[in-house]
């Protein structure tokens, strides 16, 4: 017989690994019952008689499976991080809301103090309270003010 160039065995050699690597890989499992009637499986036969039964290998995913999961992921966390954003945004809006309420309640207690009082206090150097008495425009010019507040923090 002739011998073969080496390009040739070289190539034949290559083919055939790329035949070998595009079949579907492929485990085998042996089955067998014992006298009891248990049922075993197992990747050797035992002595005597066993059932050979092949079993396909899942294949490996592709590029494809890999991307669609990674963007599937990347989307799931951009959900995730709306989410919590929207949270956050309710939370902060919630908290804005009490401070109004506060604010709301604090004019509303001002304006009733300055209507119902002809007198007012102020702080003198010392820090202490020091009383004395308005006149009409100086607490019309207070209501006024403390008026506005109640719309601004009421309304």
């Amino acid at each position: 017989m002739p011998r073969e160039h080496p390009d040739v065995r070289s190539a034949r050699m290559f083919a055939l690994l790329v035949v070998l690597a595009a079949m579907p890989a492929a485990a085998d499992v042996y089955r067998w019952v014992e006298k009891d009637g248990h049922v075993h499986f197992g990747d050797r036969p035992p002595p005597g008689s066993a059932e050979r039964i092949t079993v396909p290998v899942a294949p490996a995913p592709d590029a494809g499976l890999k991307n669609r999961r990674l963007r599937r992921q990347r989307l799931l966390d951009a959900f995730e991080e709306e989410r919590r954003l929207q949270e956050q945004a309710a939370k902060e809006a919630a908290q804005e809301a009490e401070r109004r309420r506060q604010y709301c309640r604090q004019a509303q207690d001002r304006l009733r103090g300055i209507e119902a009082s002809r007198r007012v206090y102020e702080m003198d150097e010392q820090g202490n309270r020091a009383y004395r008495w308005w006149n009409d425009n100086e607490k019309d010019q207070a209501i006024a003010e403390a008026r506005r507040a109640v719309q601004q923090y009421c309304d």
